[in-house]
């Protein structure tokens, strides 16, 4: 796995902009998310696109992260679900 590095200016600006403003932290949120959806064994630029787009479900997170959907499955649609619902409660906390 990759290591998680410091966000870009346009990550920080992209978590923003798509948040409506309700990360009061983003780079915080940006790195914690990261670490602990890598420590589940996604790839780093899995985090980080999970972490921004906020997918409100396995599905959704497949459609758009088309390496969760692969042949053989690396995650069950249960496990992905359990990354969406980890960006969630990060969401609550803030």
């Amino acid at each position: 796995m990759g290591a998680v590095g410091r966000p870009r200016p346009r990550a920080i600006w992209v978590l923003k902009s798509f948040t409506g403003g309700r990360l009061v932290r983003p780079l915080t949120y940006l790195l914690l998310v990261c670490r602990e959806l890598m420590d589940k064994g996604l790839r780093t630029f899995e985090a980080a696109m999970l972490a921004n787009i906020m997918p409100g479900d396995a599905q959704e997170a497949k459609a758009v992260i088309p390496s969760l959907d692969s042949d053989p499955p690396r995650f069950s649609d249960d496990e992905i679900q359990e990354f969406v619902d980890i960006i969630r409660n990060y969401r609550k906390e803030d």
